[in-house]
């Protein structure tokens, strides 16, 4: 999909961006983990930090500075109706202090980072607002605050 958008959107300043949520939005780090030159925008609404014992954590520690100078990484975390022990959410919030400075070591020069809690959303309704957020932010100030050419049918806010 990737050289088609290249060719159709050809002079223009285009940002690629992997999104998800929960496994998806594991997937979508765990691919900024091992291949940052791929995209430049990564976005997670409640990615699955507890999988297979806290591996993406490990991963972005064990690549201190490896990720792409100029990227924008965008995590948000529901934490509402959290229970104290025992449940997935419970271990995504207990992971995600360390989650956030392995995120920020392994982020590379120029990075913006960005970990932001949402107290009101649960993990079954965090996707909308964190992606939302996300393109807000991506649209309107661009990855590491370059301006973007808006693309045909948008008004660029």
């Amino acid at each position: 999909m990737k050289p088609e958008v290249k060719r159709r959107l050809e002079g223009r300043a285009v940002t690629h961006v992997l999104m998800g949520h929960s496994f998806g939005g594991l997937f979508a780090l765990s691919t900024m983990a091992s291949r940052p030159e791929l995209f430049d925008a990564w976005v997670a609404a409640d990615p699955s930090l507890w999988w297979d014992g806290g591996v993406l954590i490990r991963m972005l520690e064990d690549k201190p500075a490896a990720g792409h100078s100029g990227a924008f990484v965008y995590a948000g975390f529901g934490s509402a109706l959290r229970k104290t022990g025992g449940t997935t959410a419970s271990r995504n919030l207990a992971s995600e202090d360390r989650f956030r400075a392995a995120l920020e070591g392994f982020a590379g020069p120029d990075a913006k980072v960005v970990v932001e809690d949402y107290p009101r959303e649960t993990h079954g309704t965090i996707a909308v607002p964190v992606f939302h957020e996300a393109m807000k932010r991506l649209l309107i100030r661009g990855v590491a605050g370059v301006a973007k050419q808006p693309v045909e049918g948008s008004d660029g806010r």
